[in-house]
């Protein structure tokens, strides 16, 4: 429809000395353009963690870059998402997701990163969360 606008009203705008319509490219897709979204890609990857097969939803998927991962997951009995929040790392949108991991051997608070464009786990894990950190349930984090 833009490119039909500009048709007719292009030769009108160049009388008038207003430059000619250029077509407007489409917003860039994001496969997680939302917290639910980002937050699905995450549990996917441990649920898989937690069934002890090899996890899903990784960018990189070489096969070194799986062996990471399943090295990186190690023994998951259980996890629970704690807190979701958009994020930029240069111009590239991300999801930051804060789990807590439950092992055999206590609990682990980390964060993992989600490209928005294409839906994936980049960074597996992040440093480990101090509780300082983390925004208290009745906080507003920006």
């Amino acid at each position: 429809m833009p490119g039909q606008l500009c048709s007719l009203l292009g030769p009108s705008l160049f009388a008038l000395g207003l430059s000619s319509c250029q077509p407007v490219a489409p917003a860039p897709t994001l496969r997680a353009a939302s917290a639910p979204a980002a937050e699905a890609v995450v549990r996917t990857l441990l649920d898989a963690a937690t069934a002890k097969t090899a996890p899903e939803g990784l960018c990189d998927t070489s096969e070194a870059g799986q062996g990471r991962a399943v090295t990186a997951i190690g023994v998951i009995d259980g996890y629970s998402v704690d807190h979701v929040e958009p994020a930029w790392v240069g111009a590239e949108p991300y999801f930051r997701v804060d789990v807590t991991l439950r092992r055999a051997d206590g609990e682990e608070r980390r964060s993992v990163a989600v490209r928005a464009r294409e839906g994936c786990v980049e960074r597996l894990w992040g440093a480990p969360l101090p509780a300082a950190m983390r925004p208290e349930p009745d906080e507003v984090s920006l």
